[in-house]
């Protein structure tokens, strides 16, 4: 039926078509596969540095932590009898420490300013807000950014 060089052909061409579906299956298998699950860095809300609560005077009324998109955060919300202009005046003023570098301010008309200062990995976010009762501080502190673990 098939002699020599035919049967080696054929054999060849068998042994390409194996190959090729094991290629597929293998590309298929781990386009499919999920991530694996990398934890999060743990942060405990005592590893909020105190420092960044320009207003000594400020009752602390809440303290979580949690996880967002951008890594770990430990959120602190503060009432103050400081007004929103004066506390902006501090946190635009760089007034936490100098390697903290401010990247982004906001100051509206309707009393409220928002700030985002960094520090090498890490991420401060201020919001200023007038409340019924006296200024709302919120602060959200990121230990670590999540893009550094993406590399």
């Amino acid at each position: 039926m098939f002699k020599g060089r035919d049967l080696k052909f054929l054999k060849l061409l068998l042994l390409l078509l194996v190959a090729a579906i094991g290629a597929a299956y293998l590309y298929v298998y781990y386009q499919n596969k999920p991530a694996p699950e990398i934890a999060a860095p743990q942060v405990k809300a005592e590893d909020f540095p105190e420092y960044f609560v320009l207003d000594r005077d400020a009752k602390k009324l809440s303290s979580k932590t949690d996880s967002s998109s951008e890594g770990p955060r430990i959120r602190n919300i503060y009432l103050s009898q400081v007004s929103v202009e004066e506390l902006a005046k501090r946190y635009g003023a760089g007034m936490i420490a100098p390697e903290w570098q401010k990247s982004f301010e906001k100051i509206t008309p309707d009393k409220s300013a928002l700030f985002s200062l960094r520090k090498r990995f890490s991420r401060l976010g201020v919001s200023i807000s007038k409340n019924e009762d006296g200024t709302l501080l919120v602060l959200d502190y990121y230990p670590r950014l999540n893009f550094l673990d993406e590399n």
